[in-house]
């Protein structure tokens, strides 16, 4: 992010020759979103919800997300893997969507600084692309459903209303 207070590889050596860092204008991330089969949003352990922009995009475009479990990284992605912890109170957990749009799995979750279960989960999910699909066409619906302009508005006007 532009506006990170941290420099996300200060602390790494070079990224790996995979990687590709860089800026990117909205058109060419859209692009990138809509070639890739899923989206990965490895995250450092923060307070703050990191990463939100980027998993809510990719989730936009249809995309499953693979997303580190930080702190404060925990209420948007639903992971129906076994073993998987249940989600925290959250947006999603909310009465009127817990059971419809908010149990609809979008991604999955991979341990902070764990790089076998990263690794593991892309693999996976490269090997079965009918998961990651059926992941991506679930949240394009939740964020349809629950982060678009309309819900947001709507969310907002019921709280200043009491």
């Amino acid at each position: 992010s532009q506006w990170a207070r941290h420099n996300a590889f200060s602390a790494s050596a070079e990224p790996p020759a995979n990687v590709a860092v860089g800026a990117y204008d909205y058109q060419r991330l859209r692009d990138l979103y809509a070639s890739a089969r899923f989206v990965v949003v490895p995250l450092r352990d923060v307070d703050n919800q990191a990463g939100i922009t980027t998993i809510l995009e990719a989730m936009a475009m249809g995309k499953a997300v693979v997303v580190t479990r930080t702190r404060g990284q925990t209420d948007v992605v639903r992971d129906w893997r076994s073993g998987a912890a249940a989600p925290p109170p959250g947006f999603l957990a909310a009465p009127e969507l817990a059971s419809t749009l908010g149990a609809l799995p979008t991604g999955w979750y991979v341990q902070p600084n764990d790089p076998d279960d990263l690794r593991d989960t892309i693999n996976y999910l490269l090997a079965h692309p009918a998961v990651a699909d059926e992941m991506g066409a679930n949240a394009r619906r939740v964020v349809e459903g629950c982060f678009g302009l309309d819900a947001f508005v709507e969310r907002f006007s019921a709280l200043l209303r009491g």
